[in-house]
């Protein structure tokens, strides 16, 4: 199986810090971005093409702004801490997949995080 760092990964891609006091560069780490969803994307691609499973963990990929996205791309099994796991099963009943699908594939489409923003809300 493969296993996916989103945190980590999002911060390494976009050469940002979620822990950086300037805001600006704070945000761009925390707030969903195109690029880091096409690579993802990918990456749930080349996992299925090698009939490999793929897990993912992070913080951020609990939240309600990336759980969707994660989800519509292929996700299927988060690994969490405990405090995490009521909460986003809770979120996860919420969702439907074949809308979580389309938005991912929308959301791949963008070219910005206020034009990816703009399509979430």
């Amino acid at each position: 199986f493969a296993l996916v760092g989103y945190d980590v990964l999002s911060e390494l891609l976009l050469a940002a810090d979620s822990s950086c006091f300037q805001d600006s560069v704070r945000k761009l780490a925390e707030r969903p971005h195109p690029a880091v969803l096409r690579a993802v994307r990918k990456l749930v691609q080349l996992a299925e093409g090698l009939n490999r499973e793929i897990r993912i963990y992070g913080e951020r990929a609990t939240m309600d702004q990336h759980l969707p996205l994660l989800l519509g791309l292929g996700f299927r099994n988060f690994v969490l801490r405990p405090g995490l796991l009521q909460t986003t099963h809770q979120s996860l009943e919420t969702l439907d997949l074949d809308s979580c699908e389309r938005l991912a594939e929308e959301a791949c489409r963008t070219s910005s995080c206020d034009e990816l923003a703009a399509l979430m809300s």
